[in-house]
Protein backbone atom coordinates (compact mmCIF):
# COMPACT_ATOMS: atom_id res chain seq x y z
CA UNK A 1 0.00 0.00 0.00
CA UNK A 2 1.28 3.45 -0.92
CA UNK A 3 2.38 5.81 1.83
CA UNK A 4 0.18 8.87 2.29
CA UNK A 5 2.21 12.02 1.69
CA UNK A 6 2.01 14.95 4.08
CA UNK A 7 1.27 18.47 2.88
CA UNK A 8 4.94 19.27 3.48
CA UNK A 9 6.09 16.38 1.29
CA UNK A 10 3.70 17.40 -1.49
CA UNK A 11 4.89 21.01 -1.22
CA UNK A 12 8.49 19.85 -1.54
CA UNK A 13 7.66 17.72 -4.60
CA UNK A 14 5.86 20.66 -6.22
CA UNK A 15 8.84 22.95 -5.63
CA UNK A 16 11.14 20.41 -7.24
CA UNK A 17 8.82 19.68 -10.18
CA UNK A 18 8.17 23.38 -10.83
CA UNK A 19 11.77 24.41 -10.15
CA UNK A 20 10.61 26.83 -7.45
CA UNK A 21 13.07 28.45 -5.10
CA UNK A 22 12.16 29.24 -1.52
CA UNK A 23 11.60 32.89 -2.49
CA UNK A 24 9.16 31.76 -5.19
CA UNK A 25 7.23 29.69 -2.65
CA UNK A 26 7.21 32.69 -0.34
CA UNK A 27 5.74 34.84 -3.16
CA UNK A 28 2.98 32.30 -3.76
CA UNK A 29 2.05 32.34 -0.08
CA UNK A 30 2.03 36.16 -0.24
CA UNK A 31 -0.35 36.03 -3.22
CA UNK A 32 -2.60 33.97 -0.95
CA UNK A 33 -2.43 36.65 1.74
CA UNK A 34 0.02 34.85 4.02
CA UNK A 35 3.08 36.91 4.86
CA UNK A 36 5.56 34.19 5.81
CA UNK A 37 9.22 34.76 6.48
CA UNK A 38 11.88 33.12 4.37
CA UNK A 39 12.69 30.88 7.35
CA UNK A 40 9.05 29.87 7.88
CA UNK A 41 8.80 28.76 4.27
CA UNK A 42 12.05 26.86 4.67
CA UNK A 43 10.68 25.09 7.76
CA UNK A 44 7.84 23.67 5.64
CA UNK A 45 10.39 22.25 3.19
CA UNK A 46 12.50 20.44 5.80
CA UNK A 47 12.25 16.76 6.62
CA UNK A 48 10.19 15.88 9.71
CA UNK A 49 13.28 14.77 11.62
CA UNK A 50 14.77 18.28 11.45
CA UNK A 51 14.24 20.24 14.66
CA UNK A 52 13.15 23.35 12.67
CA UNK A 53 10.49 21.43 10.72
CA UNK A 54 6.97 22.88 10.87
CA UNK A 55 3.90 20.92 9.69
CA UNK A 56 1.96 22.63 6.90
CA UNK A 57 -1.74 22.88 7.73
CA UNK A 58 -4.47 21.98 5.25
CA UNK A 59 -5.92 25.50 4.97
CA UNK A 60 -2.55 27.12 4.36
CA UNK A 61 -1.61 24.43 1.83
CA UNK A 62 -4.96 24.81 0.05
CA UNK A 63 -4.39 28.57 -0.23
CA UNK A 64 -0.92 27.89 -1.62
CA UNK A 65 -2.32 25.54 -4.28
CA UNK A 66 -4.98 28.07 -5.32
CA UNK A 67 -2.38 30.79 -5.83
CA UNK A 68 0.11 28.43 -7.47
CA UNK A 69 -2.35 28.35 -10.38
CA UNK A 70 -2.35 32.16 -10.61
CA UNK A 71 1.43 32.23 -10.22
CA UNK A 72 1.84 29.69 -13.01
CA UNK A 73 -0.65 30.99 -15.58
CA UNK A 74 -1.42 34.58 -14.54
CA UNK A 75 -4.75 36.14 -13.73
CA UNK A 76 -7.86 36.05 -15.88
CA UNK A 77 -8.26 39.80 -15.29
CA UNK A 78 -4.82 40.61 -16.70
CA UNK A 79 -4.03 37.97 -19.35
CA UNK A 80 -1.54 40.32 -21.03
CA UNK A 81 0.82 40.25 -18.04
CA UNK A 82 3.18 37.26 -18.02
CA UNK A 83 2.77 34.93 -15.04
CA UNK A 84 5.27 35.30 -12.20
CA UNK A 85 6.56 31.81 -12.97
CA UNK A 86 7.71 32.91 -16.43
CA UNK A 87 9.14 36.18 -15.14
CA UNK A 88 11.11 34.32 -12.48
CA UNK A 89 12.56 31.85 -15.00
CA UNK A 90 13.78 34.75 -17.11
CA UNK A 91 15.29 36.52 -14.10
CA UNK A 92 16.92 33.27 -12.97
CA UNK A 93 18.50 32.76 -16.40
CA UNK A 94 19.77 36.34 -16.41
CA UNK A 95 21.19 36.02 -12.89
CA UNK A 96 23.07 32.88 -13.97
CA UNK A 97 24.31 34.71 -17.08
CA UNK A 98 22.64 32.06 -19.25
CA UNK A 99 22.41 33.95 -22.53
CA UNK A 100 21.73 30.76 -24.49
CA UNK A 101 18.70 30.01 -22.32
CA UNK A 102 17.43 33.57 -22.77
CA UNK A 103 17.95 33.30 -26.54
CA UNK A 104 15.91 30.08 -26.55
CA UNK A 105 13.06 31.86 -24.77
CA UNK A 106 13.20 34.72 -27.29
CA UNK A 107 13.06 32.18 -30.14
CA UNK A 108 10.06 30.44 -28.54
CA UNK A 109 8.27 33.78 -28.20
CA UNK A 110 9.00 34.70 -31.83
CA UNK A 111 7.77 31.32 -33.05
CA UNK A 112 4.59 31.68 -30.99
CA UNK A 113 3.97 35.21 -32.31
CA UNK A 114 4.40 33.99 -35.89
CA UNK A 115 1.91 31.16 -35.26
CA UNK A 116 -0.62 33.61 -33.81
CA UNK A 117 -0.21 35.95 -36.77
CA UNK A 118 -0.63 33.07 -39.22
CA UNK A 119 -3.75 31.81 -37.41
CA UNK A 120 -5.26 35.31 -37.47
CA UNK A 121 -4.49 35.67 -41.16
CA UNK A 122 -6.11 32.30 -41.95
CA UNK A 123 -9.14 33.20 -39.84
CA UNK A 124 -9.46 36.53 -41.64
CA UNK A 125 -9.28 34.80 -45.04
CA UNK A 126 -11.99 32.32 -43.98
CA UNK A 127 -14.23 35.19 -42.88
CA UNK A 128 -13.78 36.87 -46.28
CA UNK A 129 -14.68 33.71 -48.23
Amino acid sequence: MAKKLSNNEILKKITIAQNLRRGDVQQIFELAGHMLSFNQVGAYLLSPDNRKYMPLGHDLFSDFLDKLIVYSRGTKEQPHIPPKAIQNVIVDLAERDNVEGLDNIVQCVETAKEAVAQAREEESQEDND
